[in-house]
């Protein structure tokens, strides 16, 4: 039984990658925090 779970929040993406290679690397699931307010810089 695979009990690893990637969370991540990735605003450019950068640790959106990352987390994906862990990901597929460690066969765990991977979920995405979202904020509920859209932030713009």
């Amino acid at each position: 039984m695979n009990n690893i779970l990637i969370v991540y929040y990735s605003l450019f993406h950068n640790t959106a990658n990352l987390a994906l290679e862990i990901a597929v690397q460690t066969g765990g699931t991977l979920r995405e925090l979202i904020h509920d307010t859209n932030y713009s810089f």
